[in-house]
C-alpha cells in the first residue's frame, strides 16, 4: 500500500512530495500532475502484473520517472526510460536524483519509433521486461519495428505490458505469434459506461518458438 504526502524540506527550501511505498520513502518534485501520476502508478497499480524482479526494464514513455522508480521499488535490477518530451526528461532525472537512483535508472530523450532504437543504447539482452505507453503510438511502433519478424527485438522480452489507444486485436495477435501465451486485456469505460479503445495488455508466459 502507498501513502502520498506533501512535506517541506529545509534542505531544498520548498515543498516536495513524499511517497511511502513498501515501507520505504520516495521523493518527487511537487505538481498537480505529479500527484495524479503517483496516484495512478502507486495506488491504482496498472503495472502490477509486470514481473520485473531481477530484470532490466525498458520504460518507453517514462514521463516524470514515476514508473521507473516504481519498477525499481518492485525489484528491477535496472531501468532504461525513454521519453520525447524534454521537460519530462528533465523532471524525471530530478526525481531519480532525489532518490539516489542515478546509477540504476537512465533516462533518454528520444522519440521512439521502433524498439531497435532502444536496444541500440543498452547492452542487456537477457531477463528483459517492457512497459510501453506512448499515448497512441504503440501500434505504430509495432508496425515499424523489425520485431514483427521473429528475429527482431520483441522476442528478447520475457514479459510486456502496454497501454493501447486503438483496437488491440492486431497487437495481441502479433504477440501470440511471438510466443506470448498469457495475455490479459483490460479496457476502460467512458463517462457513459461504454467500453472504449483504451486500456492495458499484459503479455507473459512466453514459450520459445522453433
Amino acid at each position: 500500500m502507498a501513502a502520498i504526502n506533501i512535506i517541506y524540506t529545509e534542505e531544498l527550501g520548498r515543498d516536495i512530495i513524499m511517497l511511502d511505498y513498501n515501507n520505504k520513502k520516495y521523493y518527487f518534485e511537487k505538481s498537480s500532475l505529479a500527484l495524479r501520476q503517483l496516484q495512478e502508478t502507486f495506488l491504482e497499480i496498472p503495472y502490477a502484473r509486470l514481473d520485473v524482479k531481477g530484470k532490466t526494464v525498458l520504460d518507453i514513455g517514462s514521463n516524470m520517472g514515476d514508473t521507473a522508480i516504481y519498477f525499481m521499488a518492485n525489484g528491477a535490477s535496472k531501468v532504461y526510460g525513454f521519453d520525447c518530451d524534454p521537460e519530462m526528461v528533465e523532471l524525471a532525472r530530478k526525481n531519480i536524483k532525489m532518490n539516489n537512483l542515478e546509477d540504476l535508472i537512465k533516462i533518454f530523450e528520444m522519440k521512439v519509433t521502433d524498439l531497435q532504437q532502444c536496444m541500440n543504447v543498452i547492452q542487456e539482452r537477457e531477463r528483459l521486461a517492457l512497459k510501453l505507453d506512448c499515448e497512441g503510438a504503440e501500434l505504430d511502433i509495432f508496425k515499424a519495428d523489425v520485431a514483427m519478424d521473429r528475429e527482431g527485438p520483441l522476442k528478447l522480452f520475457d514479459n510486456i505490458i502496454m497501454e493501447y489507444h486503438v483496437e488491440p486485436y492486431h497487437i495481441m495477435t502479433r504477440l501470440y505469434q511471438l510466443g506470448f501465451l498469457d495475455m490479459n486485456r483490460k479496457s476502460m469505460e467512458d463517462s457513459m459506461g461504454k467500453l472504449k479503445y483504451f486500456g492495458y495488455i499484459y503479455s507473459g508466459n512466453k514459450i520459445e518458438l522453433e
